[in-house]
């Protein structure tokens, strides 16, 4: 009553709630859905599918705006493991830990190599919080730290007889 006496938008405290509120109930209902299966996992994308009409009301304790039913898992080491096992998520952590490790031995300027290995780190973290690796902005930021940890450079392309001495 109070919030809808002070002009405070339910719909917004609504979305807050589902996009934040409900990370521990979907990360509990993660755990659940893979103990049979974190071998092998489910198959790409059908997580979503299978959760859609469970009933996870022993973790919401029925509150709906909790309810984990329907929604991707929370991370993407999660998601790793619902699409395709265990092993998914190895493979994925050992391929950035790879790949910090040639910044590491790579890149020989060392304010260059902090800045890297920080923004890596943050990028790191900010998958636990992310919960598709499908997401375009995850490949193009993965990319630029390949191709800095590997020296790839831009390459121009000159129209024969344009070149400048």
């Amino acid at each position: 009553v109070w919030v809808a006496d002070n002009g405070v938008n339910l719909d917004m405290i609504y979305a807050i709630i589902g996009r934040a509120g409900n990370r521990a109930p979907r990360f509990q209902a993660a755990m659940e859905m893979l103990q049979g299966h974190w071998l092998n996992g489910f198959g790409p994308g059908v997580y979503v599918d299978i959760t859609a009409n469970r009933d996870f009301d022993h973790i919401t304790d029925g509150l709906e705006y909790l309810d984990p039913a329907g929604l991707p898992v929370i991370n993407v080491l999660l998601e790793a493991v619902s699409n395709a096992g265990v092993l998914a998520a190895v493979v994925l952590i050992v391929v950035f830990l790879y790949v910090m490790f040639l910044v590491i031995v790579r890149v020989n300027d060392n304010d260059e190599r902090r800045v890297m290995i920080g923004a890596m780190l943050a990028f790191g973290v900010m998958l636990q919080f992310e919960s598709s690796y499908l997401r375009a902005y995850v490949w193009l930021a993965f990319g630029i730290f390949v191709a800095r940890a590997l020296h790839l450079r831009a390459v121009s392309v000159v129209p024969a007889g344009k070149e400048t001495a």
